[in-house]
């Protein structure tokens, strides 16, 4: 049984009123606008679908990556696929800490490099600190991937024991299903 919406159709009127609006979109204008929307590319790239960023400004390097991977599998010592997958899986979310890390001292030091041009002193580059709105954000994407970051190690620590005090996780299922291997 096929449970899907179909679709609403749109009449030609509504159809040509919103080209219309479309075309009447140009954009941020103001300097604000501009410099907000400057970061959209940054707000989204922390968590962006490619899990390692290969152009632009903040470009990743792949060998960093598979570094960590390599070392977080050395730490781990993953047995078979779902162990293995368990620990990319940290290693994604580590190396989207790492970006959130550094999204934040870019925003950091853009805040300082503006204080510089107007020369203040030391005692006030307390106000280099980010927007309000984007410091939130930063962490808010910081606690969401340390969060993510436990709960993967936790999972694999869980994974690991049951692997060591059952044997495998077939015979885990098994037994759970109360069948012998």
């Amino acid at each position: 049984m096929d449970e899907r919406v179909p679709a609403k159709e749109v009449s030609p009127q509504q159809l040509q009123a919103n080209r219309n609006n479309a075309n009447k979109s140009t954009g941020p204008r103001s300097a604000e606008g501009k410099r907000k929307s400057s970061r959209n590319s940054l707000k989204h790239g922390i968590f962006s679908k490619d899990l390692i960023v290969r152009e632009g400004e903040g470009r990743e390097n792949t060998r960093e990556f598979l570094r960590l991977l390599e070392d977080l599998r050395e730490d781990f010592q993953p047995v078979g696929t779902t162990e293995e997958l368990q620990v990319e899986l940290i290693a994604a979310d580590f190396w989207r800490y790492r970006r959130v890390l550094r999204a934040e001292r870019a925003e950091i030091t853009n805040g300082m490099a503006e204080e510089t041009r107007f020369k203040l002193r030391a005692v006030d580059e307390h106000r280099s600190v980010p927007a309000p709105d984007t410091m939130s954000n930063l962490l808010r994407y910081q606690t969401s991937t340390r969060r993510h970051i436990a709960q993967d190690i936790r999972l694999l620590h869980d994974l690991q024991k049951q692997r060591r005090t059952r044997g495998s996780y077939a015979s885990a299922a098994a037994q759970e299903e109360g069948v012998e291997t």
